[in-house]
């Protein structure tokens, strides 16, 4: 993990996060991934992080 960590701090690690909202958006959002719409890693968040 260490070894990991100051790969990422060296920039020689890059990632991307696609984010997508709401539990409605779940086929979209696997449409999406089919596609490779996304960019990076794609990720749904279905819940409100408030509440």
């Amino acid at each position: 993990m260490g070894e990991l960590a100051g790969w990422i701090m060296a920039g020689k690690i890059d990632w991307r996060e696609d984010i997508q909202y709401r539990f409605e958006n779940i086929p979209a959002t696997l449409q999406r991934l089919f596609r490779g719409a996304n960019i990076g890693k794609q990720l749904l968040q279905v819940a409100d992080p408030q509440g």
